[in-house]
């Protein structure tokens, strides 16, 4: 069956809104679905290389027929790509030194590609609440061991020009990137109204089955639920986030080349000889453990982890109230009472 007669569900996120849990705990299980990732993820390795490339030099008639060629194989009808790279990136290095701090800049042009390659495919988005959303961005940036201060990684109105100049080497966050209301009418213009599913991430949350038994209607597939919730990939706490705001500054790296803390010393060339004796196997687990960032994830985090929550009830009420005119409209755009998730 050629892919053009396949469904094609593809799960574009965005970053930090469940993204994992559908990815590794749904959509492997579900029974009629091709899962791309776990059956073929050259395929959205593929993509993500389209995406990168300039638009004026990708052959699209080579690429669709690549991909016809690898999924048009599967016995399955159905076919489900995911990966939150897909929405847009939410922090792009320009330079060594400079990032580009507007989030999902790219939007626009991956939802593009995607639409003139699956034309007929459907969309899964499950966005999550403006000031979750960027506390799980902010302990993100702190787990690679950068330094900013969250009142300067936080901008009601980032001016690019600043950004390409004070903000040079640290990430920021963009508030007038996050209206998902945009993001969302994007996605129905490029791919139908009908064909474009949300699920708020609180939601997805707090009602799992619920919001499960959304998705597999969307899908027309049998229902999965799974025995418990895992949670995956979580961030650091509150006292975690303390410490490396500390530290990190002292960490070793090509940023600071002069720190003293180590950063998995020579892990890199110890992996690409882990594989000939019990003692290059023996050196990988000591070197991925010295770091800052194994000593608060599994020491910190792992025996004396505290509360979670980065912002003040002060600081969150000034973001949400940034959003509380374009969270409405997001409201009504998807049809939802978001009020009750604490949107406005």
């Amino acid at each position: 069956m050629a892919l053009a007669e396949k469904q094609v569900y593809l799960y574009v996120g965005p970053h930090k809104s469940g993204t994992f849990y559908l990815r590794d705990q749904i959509f492997p299980y579900v029974q009629g679905v091709y899962d791309v990732r776990t059956r073929d993820n050259y395929v959205i390795d593929r993509l993500l290389d389209a995406a990168a490339e300039n638009p004026l030099f990708l052959d699209i008639g080579k690429l669709r027929a690549e991909l016809d060629d690898r999924l048009g194989k599967a016995s399955e009808s159905k076919i489900v790509i995911s990966n939150p790279d897909f929405f847009g990136a939410y922090e792009q290095m320009a330079t060594p030194s400079l990032f580009s701090t507007k989030q999902f800049w790219d939007n626009a042009h991956k939802a593009n590609l995607l639409a003139r390659l699956f034309p007929r495919a459907k969309i899964i988005l499950t966005p999550r609440r403006q000031d979750t959303w960027i506390e799980s961005y902010y302990r993100g940036v702190l787990k690679s061991a950068q330094t900013v201060r969250l009142d300067e990684f936080v901008s009601p109105a980032l001016d690019v020009r600043q950004a390409n100049t004070s903000l040079a080497e640290r990430p920021a966050c963009d508030l007038s990137t996050l209206d998902w209301s945009v993001y969302v009418a994007n996605y129905r213009q490029q791919f139908g109204e009908e064909n474009v599913l949300v699920i708020p991430n609180e939601m997805l949350l707090r009602e799992t089955p619920d919001a499960l038994s959304r998705l597999y209607g969307f899908m027309d597939t049998p229902p999965y639920q799974p025995d418990k919730f895992r949670r995956v990939n979580r961030g650091y706490s509150a006292r975690a986030c303390r410490i490396a705001r500390a530290l990190n500054r002292y960490v070793h790296g090509p940023r600071n080349p002069l720190g003293f803390i180590p950063n998995r010393p020579f892990f890199n060339a110890i992996m690409a000889r882990r594989s000939r004796s019990m003692f290059w196997r023996l050196l990988a687990g000591i070197s991925r453990r010295l770091s800052l960032n194994w000593f608060l994830t599994n020491v910190v985090d792992g025996y004396f982890r505290g509360p979670d929550e980065l912002f003040s009830d002060e600081e969150r009420a000034r973001i949400m109230e940034h959003f509380h005119a374009p969270n409405r409209a997001y409201a009504e755009l998807i049809g939802e009472d978001l009020s009750r998730y604490g949107y406005y």
